[in-house]
């Protein structure tokens, strides 16, 4: 049991009465406003626990020096807090600062020289540079295994957040088997019912749902579930968190009732836990209004993401990537209300933040030029639409290759505006390109692949028409 706000009062207390005792530069005071920042990051007043971090550095670094092991770690701790204020340049910074200290103080295979690879690569990766991520991630996980052996607590940790950052490059198939040794070892150590094993579940159970295999995510999804809610009963941030994910693979087996309950429950925790004005808070609401979204009640839907965009902008400001998703889903919604206007001025917001944080050549900028697309063909400015999806697929081409689903994905809206146009032809090319990517990658039996005969067959139906008017 975490009791942050009584551990708070004992630490502001313990501060006092060493700065009486010792003063403002003294190790012990700095020991505190150490630990007393550790607290304030857990309570979220990150504001707080950035300055008693930054106020610990100081001192360790006029008492020890750069060079100390009390002044890596201040780094490290202070780097952790910088990243949760999404300071991600700083924390970066920070955490290159501690590695370069421990390397010189222990060499690099020890423990401590680990933990901040595993630090260092969260932040790399929430910058979305997932190859150096991925490097720090491998390089943590070499010397745990070296140090530790396999079936250890540091070990499993590495194997699950490995996974992580191969999920974001798309590998699925490596993060599935990272996810999955990490659950093996966390069974082995803790057993089924433990909260490591638990999120071993939910991470394995969101790499099955993007190899598509949803019956594998869903109970895998439901067994983190039911683990968190006898840990920790239902109201609980895990137990949130099992019931966001649980309802993402719902919805994707198309059983939007299970899903809206789910989802529904997450954001009652959330609330209760965190407020309104709570990035995960900001998450429920997107997620809930996708699945009001499919149910066609695009009213809910509506208010779902023009509440998480209210939050996003006020939390982290107008040009911040979970600003311009939720400027994205609330443009797909304006537009299935036929507020093509409205829905165009959406996806023209996201694009442009995109644009500016990740540049032309990024997954998320061709995401945005693709739905961009779709609502101009809408509103019947196909020759935007068509510039719109071209560029969308010369970046999905240039960043994952002709074999990838979203380069399939483009291939079918061009191919639908340039049916639009009347360009048959042209059309028919996009459309076989896509069929044969989705049998390629999906297989005959999927949803996608049936998309796509369905919208082959309409482009070949209005150029049999064609023909035979021309026959006439």
């Amino acid at each position: 049991m975490h009791d942050y706000k009584a551990a708070l009062q004992s630490k502001q207390r313990a501060l006092t009465l060493r700065i009486k005792l010792f003063g403002e530069e003294h190790e012990s005071t700095a020991d505190t406003y150490r630990t007393l920042g550790v607290t304030q990051h857990a309570l979220h007043d990150y504001k707080a626990a950035l300055q008693s971090k930054q106020r610990a550095l100081a001192i360790r670094i006029k008492l020890f020096g750069e060079q100390h092991e009390s002044t890596a770690d201040t780094y490290r701790t202070l780097g952790v807090t910088q990243h949760a204020i999404h300071d991600y340049k700083a924390a970066l910074e920070s955490h290159r600062r501690a590695l370069a200290i421990r390397i010189k103080l222990f060499g690099e295979e020890h423990e401590s020289t680990a933990d901040i690879y595993r630090t260092l690569g969260v932040t790399q990766h929430a910058m979305h540079d997932y190859k150096a991520a991925l490097h720090s991630k491998q390089r943590t996980l070499a010397i745990r295994i070296k140090l530790f052996g396999e079936e250890h607590e540091s070990t499993a940790d590495s194997y699950r957040t490995l996974g992580v950052t191969q999920h974001a490059m798309h590998d699925y198939k490596a993060a599935l088997q990272s996810h999955q040794r990490a659950l093996a070892i966390r069974i082995k150590l803790f057993g089924e019912e433990h909260e490591n094993t638990a999120d071993s579940y939910r991470s394995l159970g969101v790499a099955q749902h993007e190899l598509h295999n949803y019956k594998a995510a869903l109970k895998s999804k439901q067994r983190a579930l039911a683990i968190c809610i006898k840990l920790f009963g239902e109201e609980h941030e895990s137990t949130a968190d099992s019931y966001s994910k649980l309802g993402v693979t719902q919805h994707e087996l198309h059983d939007y009732k299970a899903a809206l309950k789910s989802k529904q429950r997450a954001l009652a925790v959330r609330i209760k836990l965190f407020g309104e004005e709570h990035e995960s808070t900001a998450d429920t609401y997107v997620e809930l209004g996708v699945t009001q979204h499919e149910m066609h009640d695009y009213k809910a839907a509506l208010q779902s993401h023009q509440r998480a965009l209210a939050i996003r902008i006020k939390l982290f400001g107008e040009e911040h990537e979970s600003t311009a998703d939720s400027y994205r889903t609330l443009g797909v919604t304006q537009h299935a209300m036929h507020v093509y206007k409205a829905a165009l001025q959406s996806h023209q917001r996201a694009l442009a933040i995109r644009i500016k944080l990740f540049g032309e050549e990024h997954e998320s900028t061709a995401d945005s030029y693709r739905t961009l697309g779709v609502t101009q063909q809408a509103m019947h400015d196909y020759k935007a639409a068509l510039q719109s999806h071209q560029r969308a697929l010369a970046i999905s081409i240039k960043l994952f290759g002709e074999e990838h689903e979203s380069t399939a994905d483009s291939y079918t809206t061009l191919g639908v505006t340039q049916h639009e146009m009347h360009n048959y032809k042209a059309a028919l090319q996009s459309h076989h390109r896509t069929l044969a990517l989705r049998i390629k990658l999906f297989g005959e039996e999927h949803e996608s692949t049936a998309d796509s005969y369905k919208t082959l067959g309409t482009t070949q139906h209005e150029m049999h028409l064609l023909q035979s008017s021309s026959a006439v």
